[in-house]
């Protein structure tokens, strides 16, 4: 494969990387001001409530994560960086970057742990509303 190619097919995976970032910032940050809209303004005694409690701990589990992952992903870019220098100083086989492998841990989390907020937030919100 030429390395422009590498090139184009690594650019268009980091712009994913960072939409991803974004999108799950907007989602949990949005369930988060939606459910406590709904809570509000349509329940107000809310049944189950642990159902909502669950919903709102892992809205905001996952805006903490994504948050650090930011964080991360300009160590795992600075580390990336230094290891291609490293490689190019010297011919033996420089180490992984550990920071990628963390964030892309981190990122799955966050996907799952936001997963299981809307499933909470759904069975609230139907629990609630029947």
């Amino acid at each position: 494969m030429s390395s422009d190619k590498i090139a184009v097919l690594q650019e268009i995976e980091n712009r994913s990387w960072r939409q991803f970032d974004e999108t799950m910032i907007t989602l949990s940050a949005g369930a988060l001001g939606l459910s406590i809209a709904f809570v509000r303004n349509i329940v107000k005694h809310p049944g189950y409530k642990y159902m909502l409690a669950t919903a709102w701990c892992c809205f905001g589990l996952t805006l903490v994560i994504m948050v650090f992952s930011f964080m991360l992903s300009i160590c795992a870019v600075r580390n990336e960086s230094l290891l291609a220098q490293a490689k190019k100083d010297d011919d033996d086989e420089a180490e992984s970057n550990i920071a990628d492998s963390i964030l892309n841990l981190m990122n799955w989390g966050a996907l799952i742990i936001f997963s299981i907020g809307v499933v909470f937030l759904a069975g609230f919100a139907l629990l609630n509303y029947v």
